[in-house]
């Protein structure tokens, strides 16, 4: 068995991904996490999944069904995911240009795209939930400039 779970580890690496801090606030304050999971589930309605696992501190909120937003990163956010990795609380939001969307949730100003989403509906497999969340607003920048988790490491492209 081993042996197939350390294949599968290698072989999905090969993913290119996407680098997303995902957001959230409430009478606590504010709360960030890194992803590079989340895929858009369906374009009607617009809805986006977020595999996160259960141990990370920003899913107790979420799963609870709070409002969150995904700030989709380009490479000059690379100190942002740094941020995010070795700092907690609300240190992760001191870096990058952060301000509060009309709808209650952090956002990254210069973010390539941030979707901010209802909480729709939770699952939970093994070590993760997978959180489905309705878009509700939705900003992007004009010119496309992705990050990319791919191989352990990130990439522009």
């Amino acid at each position: 068995m081993s042996l197939i779970v350390n294949e599968t580890t290698q072989a999905l690496k090969r993913f290119g991904k996407s680098v997303c801090i995902i957001t959230s606030a409430d009478q606590r304050g504010r709360f960030a996490a890194p992803s590079s999971a989340i895929t858009n589930l369906t374009n009607n309605p617009p809805t986006l999944l977020l595999p996160m696992e259960k141990t990370a501190s920003l899913y107790p909120l979420l799963s609870e069904g709070a409002r969150f937003g995904v700030n989709l990163l380009a490479p000059n956010h690379q100190p942002v995911i740094q941020a995010c990795i070795t700092k907690e609380g609300e240190d992760r939001f001191s870096v990058g240009r952060w301000q509060q969307h009309a709808l209650g949730v952090p956002v990254l100003v210069d973010a390539q795209a941030v979707f901010v989403c209802d909480f729709e509906q939770l699952s939970e497999y093994g070590s993760h939930g997978m959180i489905i969340g309705k878009v509700v607003a939705v900003d992007y920048a004009e010119n496309v400039q992705a990050l990319i988790y791919i191989d352990n490491s990130l990439r522009s492209i």
